[in-house]
């Protein structure tokens, strides 16, 4: 179960879960993920930046390559100032050779208000920290 900090609503408890299902999807045409982010929005995952939704399409498609399946595990999210989140967690994967893995993330998300958004929500910033 995940550990939101207080203040947190409901509308942004649901972007979150609803997020980190559609990143443990893989891409298809069209890309639900890339509902989640403004169109010009960076993505540090890791080494790799990005930057809109071209951007991150074809690293979407580069993190799948290994990957059979991906599940994350979202532990704690901490509000460090409006709209402002840190978010930590582990990802399970199954490789395409069939070995099972496993890698403790964190991750900072800036996000704006838009209606017609997932949940009212869109990241202007999401930046992934990883662990080996």
């Amino acid at each position: 179960m995940t550990n939101y900090s207080a203040g947190i609503q409901a509308e942004f408890k649901e972007f979150v879960t609803s997020f980190y299902k559609a990143s443990d999807t893989p891409p298809s045409t069209p890309d639900a993920y890339l509902d989640y982010f403004t169109p010009e929005s960076p993505l540090i995952m890791g080494l790799a930046r990005v930057k809109g939704h071209d951007e991150i399409t074809q690293l979407r498609q580069t993190m799948w390559e290994k990957v059979a399946k991906r599940h994350h595990v979202v532990e704690n999210v901490a509000e460090i100032a409006p709209h402002d989140v840190l978010i930590n967690g582990y990802v399970e994967y199954l490789l395409k050779d069939g070995n099972l893995a496993t890698t403790e993330w964190a991750a900072h998300m800036k996000v704006t208000q838009e209606g017609s958004a997932v949940g009212g929500y869109k990241m202007e910033f999401y930046q992934v920290y990883l662990t080996k």
